[in-house]
């Protein structure tokens, strides 16, 4: 949750390739294998070099969380799943 609310300010996201990372486009976040410390230090040290990336990395990101987790969107995906359990009694 944290990472997407950083997203959606525009904060560049680098971490481990589950959850909310795994789920972004490679546009939008840097995903490095679990438990390989020295690829997401390498990660964080090219994004941290080249501000033109982060700021591509950022807008990505922040776009991204702002289409796929919008109210209406939320709203939506809720609704499909009351339909589905009203249909399966």
């Amino acid at each position: 949750m944290a990472m997407l609310e950083a997203a959606q300010y525009g904060v560049p996201l680098i971490g481990t390739a589950v959850g909310a990372i795994a789920d972004l486009s490679p546009e939008a976040a840097v995903a490095v294998p679990v438990s390989d410390e020295a690829s997401l230090a390498q990660a964080i040290l090219a994004v941290w070099r080249d501000p033109l990336r982060r700021r591509q990395l950022g807008k990505a990101a922040q776009a991204s969380v702002a289409r796929e987790y919008a109210l209406t969107r939320a709203v939506d995906r809720a609704m499909m799943m009351y339909e589905m359990m009203a249909s399966d009694e």
